[in-house]
């Protein structure tokens, strides 16, 4: 799994793991497949929820 950063989008907000997502200022500049819809996004949330330990 891999994250792009589009840093002219997030400023000086550091990404470097998927903790880093849960940072109130990255919300609505989050973008993903829909898990319902594709066996990849589903395989990259799984992979978000096991690895924070929600």
């Amino acid at each position: 799994m891999a994250l792009l950063v589009n840093k002219k989008l997030i400023g000086d907000i550091k990404i470097e793991g998927y903790e880093a997502l849960l940072n109130p200022k990255l919300k609505g500049k989050i973008a993903f497949t829909d898990p319902s819809k594709s066996s990849t996004g589903l395989t990259i949330i799984a992979n978000i929820l096991q690895t924070v330990g929600a």
